[in-house]
Parts: structure tokens; C-alpha cells; sequence
């Protein structure tokens, strides 16, 4: 069964559960664990990118500096992404002879006007708001 990157790196403190790390899972993660270990350790990250190299070895050699240097896995490991916030979903504020109009006003046929409304949303209901009063 494969492991998972973040449970391959949390093993490192712990002999028995990396004994059971697989050569094929070790060669599986070398890049992210490179690029984990270039954040502190960028000239020895850079001597160790060879094509010839053994990958589960370098994990391995990664292993024995985290064991040796830090107790526990060390804060430049938590690497977080920004959560992106979910956008409401835009709705067309005014009504169907509205939209006709400015459909018609504007030489657009249905799949023009979703596409502009997806890309645009807040700018055309503000023009639609503006057509609306102007009928």
C-alpha cells in the first residue's frame, strides 16, 4: 500500500514505522522531500538533483539529518497553501425582458451572454440594472 507524503515524513522520527517504508514509496516522494529540505538546506538540495542518483538513498540521507538535528518535525515542514474563499454564486438581478432587450441591443444569442455573465458578473448586472431603469 502506498504512503502518503506527510506520514512518510512523519515516520522519519520513528524506527519502526520506517522500517516498513517501501524503496518504491521513498523514490515516490524524493522531490517533494528535496524540495521540503531546499527551504534550510539549498546547496546540499542542489548536489543531491543528479539524474544517476539513488532516490530512496537520498531519502534516506534526509532522514538521518532530521533524526540528528531536531527532535520532532521541524516548523519549515508545515508549509500551509491559502485556503481559497468559495465565491457566492452570482445570480442576474433583473428580469427575462430585460435580458432580451439587451440581448437584442447588443447582437448576442443565449451562449454569448452566460459566457459574458460567467466572465463579468458584476459588471453586467451593473449594466443591466442601468438598461432596466431605462425602459
Amino acid at each position: 500500500m502506498a504512503v502518503k507524503l506527510f506520514d512518510l515524513i512523519d515516520s522519519m522520527w520513528d524506527d519502526a514505522k520506517w522500517e516498513k517504508i517501501s524503496e518504491s514509496d521513498k523514490r515516490t516522494h524524493y522531490f517533494m522531500i528535496q524540495r521540503f529540505m531546499s527551504i534550510m538546506y539549498i546547496d546540499e538540495t542542489s548536489r543531491m538533483n543528479l539524474e544517476q542518483i539513488n532516490y530512496a538513498r537520498v531519502v534516506d540521507f534526509w532522514r538521518e539529518v532530521m533524526k540528528r538535528r531536531y527532535k520532532s518535525k521541524p516548523q519549515f515542514l508545515f508549509t500551509k497553501t491559502k485556503k481559497l474563499e468559495k465565491e457566492k454564486e452570482k445570480k442576474i438581478a433583473v428580469d427575462q425582458a430585460v435580458i432580451s432587450f439587451y440581448m437584442k441591443h447588443n447582437e448576442l444569442d443565449r451562449r454569448d451572454f452566460d459566457m459574458l455573465f460567467k466572465m463579468f458578473p458584476d459588471a453586467l448586472n451593473d449594466e443591466l440594472k442601468i438598461y432596466e431603469r431605462n425602459m
